[in-house]
C-alpha cells in the first residue's frame, strides 16, 4: 500500500544510485574501470577482509541491500511507534440509539458509502491515507476479526512481501484483504461469497485499496454510532476498557 511503501522506496531508490555510483569512481558503465580496485587487494583496506575479493560493484550491491533492510526496519519501527500511539488515543465512537429498522436498513445488505465516497471524512481518509495498515487493523478489531496489534504485523508482513518480491506476492495481499472483506460483508447481511463480490472486492483491492480501507472504516464506524449488533464482536479500545 503506498502509504506504508513511500519512505521505503526512497531509501531502496538511495541505494540503488550507490550502486551505479559509489566513492570508490564507479560510475556503473559496462567499460568503466573501478578507481581503487587495488585497495581491495591492501590488507590495510578499511573494508572488511572478507569482502577482499570481491569486485567493487558486488561490494557495493551487498552494502545496499543492508540499506534496503536497515531502510524497512525504520520504517516499521515508525509504524509501531504510530500504531502505539493510535491505540493509546483511539476512541469508539459513543452510541447514539436508533430504532433497529433504521440499522438494518442503513448498515444491512449493502454498503451505507460508496467506494469513491472516501473524502466524505477527512480523518478516516487521511488515516486510510497515511496509516493504512493501523486503519486497516482497527477495522479488523473492531469487527471481531482479529487484535489490533495482529492486524498491524499481518499487514507489514504483506507490504514486505509484496515489496522485497516486487509485487509478485501482491496477489497474496489482495487475496487477505479479500478475505476479510468478504467476512465484513457477512456480518452486514451484504452479498457475500459469488463470484460478483469476489471480482468487485478483488477490484477495490487492485486498483483503489485506499478507498477500499477508507469504505471499510466509514461503514463500521458508523455502525459503532448507532449501536449495531457488530459492536458486541469488536474488542474494545483501549479507553473502553480502561472505563469499563
Amino acid at each position: 500500500m503506498p502509504s506504508f511503501t513511500v519512505f521505503y522506496a526512497l531509501v531502496a531508490s538511495a541505494a540503488a544510485m550507490i550502486t551505479k555510483k559509489g566513492p570508490f569512481g564507479t560510475d556503473g558503465d559496462a567499460g568503466a574501470t573501478p578507481l581503487s580496485v587495488q585497495p581491495f587487494n591492501n590488507q590495510a583496506t578499511v573494508w572488511p577482509q572478507v569482502f577482499a575479493h570481491l569486485p567493487v560493484d558486488d561490494v557495493w550491491s551487498v552494502y545496499a541491500m543492508l540499506l534496503r533492510t536497515i531502510g524497512f526496519l525504520v520504517v516499521v519501527a515508525f509504524v509501531f511507534i504510530a500504531a502505539a500511539i493510535y491505540r493509546a488515543c483511539k476512541v469508539d465512537p459513543e452510541v447514539v440509539p436508533k430504532p433497529e429498522e433504521w440499522k438494518t436498513g442503513q448498515f444491512s445488505g449493502r454498503f451505507k458509502f460508496g467506494i469513491f465516497d472516501c473524502l466524505g471524512d477527512a480523518g478516516i481518509m487521511m488515516a486510510s491515507l497515511f496509516c493504512s495498515p493501523l486503519r486497516w487493523a482497527d477495522t479488523m478489531r473492531m469487527a471481531g476479526f482479529m487484535g489490533f496489534w495482529a492486524g498491524v504485523a499481518l499487514f507489514l508482513c504483506m507490504e514486505f512481501f509484496s515489496y522485497v518480491t516486487l509485487g509478485i506476492t501482491a496477489i497474496v495481499t489482495v487475496g487477505i484483504c479479500v478475505y476479510y472483506r468478504q467476512k465484513f460483508r457477512a456480518i452486514f447481511a451484504m452479498e457475500s461469497g459469488t463470484w460478483n463480490t469476489y471480482c468487485l472486492d478483488i477490484l477495490a483491492y487492485c486498483c483503489c485499496p485506499l478507498c477500499a480501507i477508507a469504505q471499510e472504516a466509514r461503514h463500521m464506524e458508523e455502525a459503532y454510532e448507532v449501536g449495531h449488533e457488530v459492536t458486541k464482536l469488536g474488542a474494545p479500545s483501549r479507553w473502553d476498557s480502561l472505563r469499563t
